[in-house]
């Protein structure tokens, strides 16, 4: 069956239950596992709120393969408000297994038919798969440096939870 990529609704909650099961079993990290409620605490899809995230499925007949979000927004440029989207968390069935490796391509292509201007940040380096596969489908990649600064140290600290899981 062909993929469809399709806007994720509660009954593909079990589906995407199974994919990500598939992924722990093929070794992948909880982190990279698709978010098993549609419902996105940060910045919903809310009437009236111009800045939101929408997640998409990727659908092999009742069979979820992948997934992303499409966080919308609008920026400032060349003097006008435009809407500009951001590609987040890809998630796909063919890094683990090489029979949907193409999964990757159908939702890249449907977020950008959807979406024409898009971007996608924070992938871990130009040597990762999805930039190769960004790269390969004509996009410009340019590095982007990261700098992070603590400016209250004690509030940092006290929000930033995974630092709090150990003494050390």
């Amino acid at each position: 069956m062909p993929i469809a990529v399709k806007p994720y609704t509660e009954e593909f909650i079990p589906a995407v239950k199974e994919l990500n099961q598939r992924l722990a079993k093929g070794g992948v990290s909880s982190d990279f596992h698709f978010p098993e409620n549609p419902l996105t605490a940060w910045l919903p899809k809310t009437n009236g709120h111009r800045t939101y995230q929408e997640p998409f499925i990727a659908a092999d007949g009742p069979v979820v393969r992948g997934g992303f979000i499409v966080k919308r927004q609008e920026f400032f440029i060349r003097g006008e408000i435009q809407p500009i989207s951001f590609y987040r968390l890809p998630i796909s069935e063919g890094i683990i297994n090489r029979a949907y490796m193409s999964v990757g391509v159908h939702m890249v292509r449907s977020a950008l038919q959807q979406n024409p201007r898009i971007f996608a940040l924070g992938m871990g380096g130009m040597d990762r798969p999805l930039p190769q596969m960004l790269k390969a489908l004509g996009w410009t990649l340019t590095p982007v440096p990261f700098f992070f600064r603590v400016n209250h140290p004690a509030k940092f600290l006290h929000n930033i939870g995974p630092l709090r899981r150990h003494a050390a």
